[in-house]
């Protein structure tokens, strides 16, 4: 019996994902509610200003030379 150890790496592969944490919900912070929001690392987030939805995935946010505008890539 030359692989021995396959089975068993299967099998702890397996079990891992019995092992897994539940997803933490998501929490919509609005500017109504003034949230805080404690981060997985302990550290807190309050939201300031206002807030807008916006995709799923905004890649780049530029912020104009007078401060007043935000542009956001999606």
């Amino acid at each position: 019996m030359r692989h021995w150890y396959v089975p068993l790496l299967l099998s702890l592969l397996a079990l891992s994902g019995f092992a897994q944490t539940k997803p933490a919900s998501r929490t919509a912070i609005s500017p109504e509610t003034r949230q805080r929001l404690t981060l997985p690392n302990g550290w807190s987030l309050s939201p300031i200003g206002r807030s807008l939805p916006l995709g799923d995935l905004p890649l780049t946010t530029v912020v104009s030379p007078n401060g007043k505008r935000l542009a956001v890539t999606n």
